[in-house]
């Protein structure tokens, strides 16, 4: 009976790709409820940054990487699926991957590291680029001043001598961060301790609505995850309106 029902509720899911709301809910009005799910990834490093995501690409790239949560909240992955009601307090039974939408764990950290290296070489390159351009405000400092016949320090152009001397503390902060951003990188680079979890905005839309827009579905009928089935192969989840009863 389990298998049937999950092979049925499999196939709604998979009449559903790719169409609006408002088709999608009129053709699977009928037995089921159709669910949305807005989400990101979020990324906590052992080191106590946390990070976000929307998702892989067909290349396997991370996408809308970005460590404000206000900007991935404004641009959310969005999926769809059905589910069954199971009871009359509004709970629902769904597939996983409609709950939790699922992602290559081990694809995001190799990419994240790759990221993080790649952020290190150009931090890398900029720390080079600020050496010769403090050695060469260095040379040109050199050239215009000089020392008297008292041995005083004295200056051809001091106008100049002065805009180097700003110049020349500036590159030193700037070069004092790089280095800074450079260990950072190292450190929190290792995959070793990354959690990677999806995070979830869900809602139905129910009989006799007509839902038009993606947010309609989320502010009329908002629904939770109550759990997921533990066993790998077992692609089942339980869902609850947050709000109501049948």
């Amino acid at each position: 009976m389990k298998k049937i029902l999950f092979l049925s509720v499999l196939a709604a899911v998979l009449l559903c790709a790719c169409k609006k709301p408002e088709q999608l809910y009129d053709e699977q009005k009928s037995g089921v409820v159709m669910v949305i799910n807005k989400y990101y990834y979020e990324m906590k490093l052992p080191s106590g940054y946390t990070l976000y995501f929307t998702g892989l690409d067909e290349d396997g790239n991370i996408q809308n990487f970005t460590e404000d949560v206000k900007e991935v909240k404004k641009n959310p992955a969005v999926s769809y699926g059905t589910a069954f009601f199971i009871d009359e307090k509004g709970g629902l039974l769904t597939n996983r991957h409609v709950a939790s939408p699922p992602i290559d764990r081990d694809l995001v950290k190799k990419n994240f590291t790759a990221i993080m290296s790649a952020l290190q070489q150009r931090a890398g390159a900029y720390m080079e680029e600020l050496r010769n351009a403090y050695a060469q405000a260095e040379a040109e400092a050199n050239s215009i001043v000089g020392y008297d016949e008292y041995g005083d320090l004295v200056t051809t152009d001091e106008e100049r001598l002065q805009e180097l001397v700003a110049a020349a503390k500036q590159m030193e902060q700037e070069y004092e961060e790089a280095q800074n951003a450079v260990e950072m990188l190292e450190q929190i680079k290792d995959p070793r301790g990354i959690e990677i979890n999806p995070v979830c905005e869900l809602g139905i839309a129910l009989e006799g609505s007509s839902p038009k827009s993606e947010n309609e579905f989320l502010k009329r009928h908002p629904c939770r995850v109550v759990r997921t089935a533990g066993a790998q192969e077992v692609d089942l989840a339980l869902l609850k309106l947050t709000n109501e009863v049948t």
